[in-house]
């Protein structure tokens, strides 16, 4: 698992939703940018939906869902 660094991870969930936000990494950190294209592609062969948002301080990732989607 790779942390954007330093900071928190704030992690929520409902009934049909999980979300990711932490702190934006720092453009010198190693890194192949795969995990995020790895994770969209099972997401969508689930049926769900994911989305990712980059703001200036951090990164968030929701990927919703809906009971009929669920295996």
């Amino acid at each position: 698992v790779q942390h954007g660094g330093a900071g928190e991870i704030t992690l929520r969930a409902t009934a049909s939703a999980f979300s990711i936000r932490n702190r934006v990494a720092d453009r010198a950190s190693p890194g192949f940018g795969l995990g995020l294209e790895i994770v969209r592609r099972s997401i969508e062969k689930l049926g769900w939906s994911i989305e990712s948002c980059t703001a200036a301080d951090h990164f968030t990732i929701e990927i919703t869902w809906n009971e009929s989607a669920c295996p």
